[in-house]
């Protein structure tokens, strides 16, 4: 799948939502990755999922961590015989600093299954309960009642995230919570066209909101762990710089880890 990207840009959050990026068969690609994919498509599994991602570095993945969501993009396959992340499955987490440092992880290939339903409130209640909290960071288990039936939904622990909501994602720099979501971004989309643009979000999301049956705030859609912090050795960054440079080909500074040290005291 080739990818068409829009130069001149300097941040992925402009560079993954460009308006004039056109992603080739993106609304396909997006029923296919679907968790709840439309009658007649059935749901891709993992491995389609990452052969897709392993073909276009521009191309966003949402990930629950620690009650927020985080993106995904620039996946590649690291080769390096003796190389403690040889055969590892790698990715950038969030955005590009100013001095062209980004984070890099190791996401578990297993994230990218389908999982079985929950049951969700509608975006409707979902929305009218956290206004009617401001303590809330999840809403109770939905119960059904005779009367009462609520939606239920599928759900990848990383799915994908359609390119126009990619930058709005992005520029949350320690990730959206599904409060933030609902009652902050939701309500910007306010016809019926960008709410079918984003309806994946919004449905991962509408997972993201209900706490588990055990009653602990967190959601079943949360990553198990956080990703493994890859630390860039010039090999890494090699492997890495490439997808970088491919999104963002203004950044010639971007992922230079022998020079520009350290992120966050981690791993740049």
């Amino acid at each position: 799948m080739a990818s068409i990207l829009v130069p001149g840009h300097r941040c992925a959050a402009d560079a993954l939502s460009h308006p004039n990026r056109r992603v080739p068969r993106e609304d396909e690609l997006n029923d296919l990755l679907a968790a709840n994919p439309p009658v007649g498509v059935h749901a891709a599994d993992k491995d389609v999922f990452m052969s897709i991602l392993l073909n276009d570095p521009s191309i966003a993945v949402g990930g629950c961590i620690n009650n927020r969501l985080h993106v995904l993009w620039n996946f590649s396959n690291f080769h390096q015989y003796g190389h403690p992340h040889d055969g590892d499955l790698l990715c950038v987490e969030g955005e590009v600093t100013a001095e062209g440092l980004y984070n890099v992880v190791k996401p578990n290939t297993n994230d990218f299954e389908v999982r079985p339903e929950v049951s969700v409130y509608s975006v409707a209640d979902t929305i009218s309960g956290f206004r009617a909290d401001d303590t809330k960071t999840h809403l109770p288990p939905p119960r059904d009642t005779k009367n009462t039936k609520h939606p239920k939904l599928n759900y990848r622990l990383l799915f994908k995230i359609p390119h126009a909501a990619a930058g709005t994602l992005i520029s949350y720099r320690n990730g959206i919570t599904a409060r933030e979501y609902f009652l902050e971004v939701y309500p910007t989309l306010d016809t019926l066209e960008k709410q079918t643009a984003w309806q994946r979000v919004t449905e991962h999301f509408q997972v993201l909101a209900v706490a588990e049956a055990t009653g602990v705030n967190t959601s079943v859609a949360e990553l198990p762990s956080q990703h493994t912090m890859v630390r860039l050795d010039d090999q890494v960054s090699n492997c890495m710089s490439a997808g970088v440079y491919q999104v963002l080909p203004d950044r010639k500074d971007g992922g230079n880890a022998k020079e520009l040290g350290r992120l966050n005291g981690t791993f740049l």
